[in-house]
């Protein structure tokens, strides 16, 4: 896979303009968010991020033994990357909704303090934006585990990632995302690939 590993990464450099992997140990911006994600204790340690065009990872170099890992999320990374070239603005909107809109509070500093009820967005309700970009990532995962070694990623892991804190609760309802993973698995073993998903199929058949 160190091969695969190199392709994904030229592609992605020729799809994504000023494409780089940076350390979150050596990124100011990670340390500050270490503090302010609090629901997310490993943000920093076991999470990687995109904030387009960038991926951060936990520290480099990184998963130079794992390069299977490795490829599976650059894979997924490159889903949100394309979703926020893509997108655009809209991207961080709906990825960040509903809770963004807490900072409409603000307005009470010069209107009417009504507006501090816009603090009740920081509540963890469910962000179906999010849901909706991060299921597209996972499902890559999903298909990759299928097209190396013809297994079937653990849904219950994946289902974690949604209803747990790790991103703020954004979708608590795993009956819904199992039928889902269920779905877009038997659509894999038809031969059924999602367009956004071509690209790593190719790359894996090279």
């Amino acid at each position: 896979m160190e091969g695969k590993r190199r392709l994904l990464i030229s592609l992605i450099e020729s799809k994504i303009p000023a494409f780089s992997l940076e350390s979150k140990e050596d990124s100011g911006l990670f340390y500050v968010l270490s503090k302010v994600v609090f629901w997310n204790k490993k943000l920093n340690t076991d999470y990687i991020t995109t904030l387009y065009p960038k991926v951060y990872v936990p520290s480099m170099p990184w998963k130079e033994d794992d390069h299977f890992g490795a490829f599976s999320v650059l894979a997924h990374e490159y889903i949100h990357l394309k979703d926020g070239k893509r997108l655009k603005f809209f991207f961080n909107l709906l990825y960040l909704s509903p809770q963004v809109f807490s900072l409409l509070s603000l307005f009470s500093l010069v209107h009417s303090s009504w507006w501090l009820l816009c603090l009740l967005f920081l509540v963890p309700i469910p962000s179906p934006g999010r849901a909706w970009l991060e299921y597209r990532g996972y499902r890559c995962n999903m298909a990759i585990w299928y097209w190396v070694g013809e297994e079937r990623i653990d849904f219950d892991w994946i289902i974690g990632q949604f209803v747990g804190s790790s991103y703020y609760w954004m979708f608590p309802f795993p009956r819904v995302l199992r039928k889902m993973l269920e779905r877009d698995y038997r659509k894999l073993e038809a031969g059924i690939v999602p367009g956004e998903l071509l690209e790593i199929k190719n790359l894996l058949s090279e």
